[in-house]
């Protein structure tokens, strides 16, 4: 591995200057090591971008989600809202026709017997005039009568 601190090779050198000079020379330069920080940093920031972005992408995502329930809902509501006004509508509806149904009833019931009595009034009247003219006649045959009886 690039990090593990073994390069593989082993370092022959026959004193310790010599080994520390070998090993110098193997050691990346400070120009090396700002190119290798260089094209890290250039990774992480471009990791960092794209987490970014994603995130954005993420918080666009979810508040068009949250913009399109908000409208489902408020349709839904709407929806609810005239289904509730039209089954007031139909109880109102059929509460007043009950009651026009009633009224009516009540109007034909009073005018039948006001119809009713009417031709009962109607009735008695002729035969209270029937019963006037035959007592009429009764007594004009009386009468008749006894100018007859008185005569003669």
């Amino acid at each position: 591995s690039e990090h593990s601190g073994t390069t593989g090779n082993e370092i022959e050198a026959s004193n310790i200057k010599e080994l520390y000079e070998k090993m110098q020379e193997k050691l990346p330069t400070q120009a090396q090591l700002q190119v290798e920080a260089s094209k890290r940093m250039k990774k992480i920031k471009e990791t960092k971008r794209e987490t970014d972005n994603a995130r954005k992408e993420r918080e666009k995502r979810q508040l068009r989600m949250n913009v399109e329930q908000q409208a489902t809902q408020v349709v839904v509501e709407e929806q609810h809202a005239e289904e509730d006004e039209l089954k007031w509508l139909l109880r109102v509806t059929v509460d007043y026709r009950k009651e026009a149904a009633a009224h009516d009833h009540l109007q034909r019931t009073k005018e039948a017997a006001r119809v009713e009595c009417e031709a009962r009034q109607t009735t008695k009247a002729e035969q209270v005039a029937i019963e006037q003219e035959e007592a009429y006649q009764r007594t004009a045959a009386k009468a008749r009568e006894e100018r007859e009886v008185a005569k003669a």
